[in-house]
């Protein structure tokens, strides 16, 4: 198990350079240092740790796993409006594959190797709140 998490903690910042999925907690800090990003770290009560950024037309919000390498695990876009949703959308169409699935689905597969690649999957999801609008949020996980 160790082998695979130092493998994967060496080759994650080539593989992620994108979306920082799978970067460490200190890395992702570090890329959002610019006071331009309103970076904001929350430490719940369980002890879990996530990172808010503003971005040009959404916020990022990043989670991470609670073992002592702080791995983010998952990435939630919010984008700002229906014409950056839209932006998102057009993107990730032209530069991932859609799933075959009911629900709005792609694809990112990063071939390390003939025989090792990872695959994250981008889910559109709709968020609804007694009282208050809709909006879509984008999540980045692994493919489990």
């Amino acid at each position: 198990m160790k082998f695979y998490t130092l493998f994967f903690l060496f080759i994650s910042p080539f593989i992620f350079s994108q979306n920082e999925v799978g970067l460490p907690l200190n890395d992702i800090k570090n890329r959002f240092k610019d006071s331009k990003y309103n970076l904001e770290q929350i430490v719940q009560e369980d002890g879990s740790v996530s990172l808010s950024v503003k971005l040009e037309n959404a916020y990022a919000t990043y989670y991470f796993d609670n073992d002592s390498y702080q791995l983010s695990n998952t990435l939630v876009i919010t984008p700002d409006s229906q014409k950056s949703l839209e932006r998102f959308i057009k993107e990730y169409n032209s530069k991932y594959k859609r799933a075959n699935s009911t629900n709005v689905k792609w694809l990112v597969e990063t071939k390390l190797s003939d025989e090792i690649s990872i695959i994250e999957t981008i889910h559109l999801s709709k968020i609804s709140a007694e009282g208050e609008d809709d909006f879509y949020v984008l999540i980045w996980t692994f493919e489990k």
